[in-house]
């Protein structure tokens, strides 16, 4: 980590939105979906960067630093991290 650190440049940018209709949405689609899989805001927030990569590519292009090149993916490899279970349950013993 410390070596990419090094060799890539890092940024960061904070941006506070009002994400109130988008919390919303799920609830109002789900209603008209029946026994479909429900809709979550994750899935809704994944699609979109599937939508807006092909157009952006190079937010998806690792760098190779043995090789000094950038390269790009055909595909759209996306992996998503989430927290499961509540903070605030008691651990198992």
């Amino acid at each position: 980590m410390a070596a990419s650190k090094r060799h890539i440049p890092h940024f960061s940018s904070i941006e506070e939105v009002d994400v109130t209709k988008l919390e919303e949405m799920p609830s109002d689609r789900n209603a008209a979906r029946g026994n479909k899989p429900k809709l979550t805001i994750l899935s809704m927030l994944i699609t979109a960067i599937c939508k807006i990569l092909p157009d952006h590519p190079m937010l998806n292009a690792p760098f190779d630093d043995e090789a000094g090149i950038v390269s790009r993916f055909r595909s759209m490899p996306i992996g998503i991290a989430t927290k499961t279970g509540r903070s605030d349950a008691p651990r198992p013993p």
